[in-house]
């Protein structure tokens, strides 16, 4: 009996030193198996946030909208990933890791955005900031439930469209034709024009193109007992699609037969 007691301790021992030599590790010891997705992320995140997101200027100038600012992180997070967003919609994205300081023991940074293609008057422009992770092998860790955004109206006036009224004259024969050619052409103000031609200052204004034709009847010689010569000018003018008006352009005075 003594012998089979000792045989049996002595395996015991045996089979304990071969689980110890394979890596093995008491069942207390062990990892729960399933541990959630993303616990790691959630506990490496908790606690970080952007302390501070800062806006030193933005403008806009003949369609291009820039600006910059700078941001900090609390400690544990070392960079921010970065949103720009104009009237709502987002333009870029932008990862930005910090520069440490010692004595706050924290990272901060600046940031800088410039877009083009932006429409004259009043825009809204947003940046938020996204603290990050990002450890020595590059691996990042975005903390999403912690930004910080600010946003600012950007305003630039919209200029007033020009109108050019190159010419007008009888068409196509100068000296008989009852038919008064105009043609125009438009600079500045914002997107498209709408051109509109009116006869003499007191005309109604109707919506036309670049090149407008008038009745003009050329005067008879002699003139009939039935009609008068009325003295006309033509006019024009251009509405952008801002709504912005150009000044009016006038031309030269015709002579217009008109007969009753």
């Amino acid at each position: 009996m003594l012998r089979k007691t000792t045989h049996v301790s002595l395996r015991a021992l045996l089979s304990g030193l071969l689980l110890a030599a394979c890596g093995g590790v008491p069942e207390a010891g062990l990892a729960p198996a399933a541990e959630p997705l993303g616990t790691a992320e959630a506990a490496m995140c908790s606690g970080i946030s952007v302390t501070s997101l800062t806006l030193s200027g933005i403008s806009t100038y003949q369609g291009e909208m820039a600006g910059n600012g700078g941001w900090a992180v609390s400690p544990g997070a070392n960079a921010v990933r970065l949103e720009y967003y104009v009237d709502g919609a987002l333009r870029s994205t932008e990862e930005r890791f910090g520069t440490y300081n010692s004595s706050t023991n924290t990272y901060q940074g600046t940031w800088y955005f410039s877009t083009t293609g932006i429409a004259c008057g009043s825009r809204g422009f947003v940046v938020k900031a996204v603290p990050m992770i990002i450890d020595s092998m590059g691996n990042r860790t975005t903390c999403s439930d912690s930004p910080r955004s600010l946003s600012q109206t950007v305003t630039e006036p919209c200029p007033t469209p020009a109108v050019s009224l190159h010419f007008c004259y009888r068409y196509p024969d100068p000296y008989t034709a009852s038919t008064v050619r105009c043609d125009a052409s438009a600079s500045g103000g914002s997107g498209t024009y709408n051109v509109f031609w009116r006869k003499n200052s007191t005309g109604a204004w109707v919506q036309g193109q670049w090149t407008q034709f008038f009745d003009c009847a050329y005067p008879s010689n002699p003139p009939p007992y039935n009609s008068y010569l009325a003295q006309t000018q033509f006019q024009v003018k251009v509405i952008d699609s801002a709504g912005r008006e150009s000044a009016i352009q006038t031309s030269s005075t015709f002579s217009c037969e008109i007969r009753w």
